[in-house]
């Protein structure tokens, strides 16, 4: 393939992945995959979460009932999803692993 080919598939690429990727607002109700490695037999798949906020790197920052989780998410490592939870519903206080809020 040539430079220019190859170029405009990158283009192509990247202008699909912000359609398809956009970024969430604080509100937004979310769905976070659990790695298989941190994952037990009878625990869920994905975790439930609203997203707090946002930093200027594009991390998100997502609440779920047992709290806030360590760290900041980028926008492909979680879903979207129908309003499902709101502010009211996930504890802001805490923070805890990924680990700790699927056990919870």
């Amino acid at each position: 393939m040539s430079s220019e080919s190859l170029y405009s598939l990158a283009e192509r690429v990247v202008k699909r992945t912000r359609v398809d990727l956009k970024a969430g607002v604080a509100g937004d109700s979310v769905a976070v995959p659990v790695p298989l490695v941190g994952r037990g037999r009878g625990d869920p798949r994905n975790i439930l979460g609203v997203t707090v906020n946002r930093n200027l790197d594009t991390d998100q920052y997502i609440a779920v009932k047992a709290g806030i989780l360590n760290g900041g998410y980028s926008r492909n490592q979680f879903d979207l999803c129908p309003q499902l939870l709101t502010f009211d519903d996930v504890d802001q206080e805490n923070h805890v692993s990924l680990r700790t809020a699927v056990t919870a």
